[in-house]
């Protein structure tokens, strides 16, 4: 389940008011389930959701997905409305919705790099894109633009960020981050199953893990608090929220 990181990503953004969003996924099983969990979170944390689009992963499906996402496809209607009362030939710029602060995506990330650009391309290129960790299924390939990757927030575990020594006998080298965060999953399963008495006994206690920080809730339920990553020129590095959201104090002022 998604359910910890996405509340995560939601808290990260709602500090500088970011509350309408957009889901966009493709159309996996997953990918769709994890949409669902996102939007079941958005409705509790008060988040507007402007458009729910899955797409087909076709240089047509994804340009549709898009227009419809960011209403793209309405400007384009109007412009035809207005040819056709005026019988003259219009000259116009679609351009992107202005009520949307950001984009929660559901692929991986070789998915997301077609996505990005054509966000750019219809002039939404300072909304950004929020996803789990599930977009980081791999290191980017060496061919890929670094330009077409960034501006995309996800959620990491913590043994899978830059000089982590959390787990040092975990081969850094290998291409899957899935089977690596798989690994850092069992070594915190090892931990907690050894520490249950101590949150029993004190509720309140954090733990601070390979999966990120670990607490518990009422019902016994093991929640973890992941890091919030990007990539900026092809490296992961870790996310600062002014780069990608604009301070609501500072715009009015």
């Amino acid at each position: 389940s998604a359910e910890d990181e996405i509340h995560e990503l939601i808290t990260f953004a709602k500090q500088n008011g970011a509350t309408k969003a957009a889901i966009l996924s493709t159309q996996d099983t997953w990918a769709l389930k994890q949409s669902d969990e996102f939007r079941d979170a958005a409705i509790k944390e008060n988040i507007t959701i402007t458009s729910n689009q899955a797409y087909s992963n076709t240089p047509k499906g994804r340009q549709d997905a898009i227009q419809k996402l960011l209403l793209i496809d309405e400007s384009h209607a109007r412009k035809k409305l207005v040819e056709q009362w005026s019988r003259t030939k219009v000259d116009s710029i679609a351009r992107s919705r202005e009520d949307l602060d950001y984009v929660y995506y559901v692929g991986k990330l070789n998915d997301a790099k077609q996505i990005r650009p054509l966000l750019d391309f219809y002039f939404a290129d300072q909304i950004p894109m929020l996803a789990s960790s599930t977009l980081n299924d791999s290191a980017p390939e060496k061919s890929t633009n670094p330009s077409d990757i960034e501006r995309i927030l996800f959620t990491e575990a913590p043994a899978l960020t830059p000089n982590n020594k959390m787990l040092v006998e975990l081969d850094k080298n290998q291409n899957s981050n899935i089977l690596r965060r798989l690994q850092a999953l069992g070594a915190d399963s090892y931990l907690l199953a050894n520490k249950y008495q101590l949150f029993i006994l004190l509720p309140s206690t954090k733990v601070s893990a390979n999966t990120g920080i670990i607490t518990i809730d009422d019902n016994g339920i093991f929640h973890k608090r992941p890091e919030i990553m990007t990539y900026r020129k092809g490296n992961l590095v870790y996310a600062n929220i002014e780069q990608f959201f604009e301070n609501e104090e500072s715009t009015e002022k």
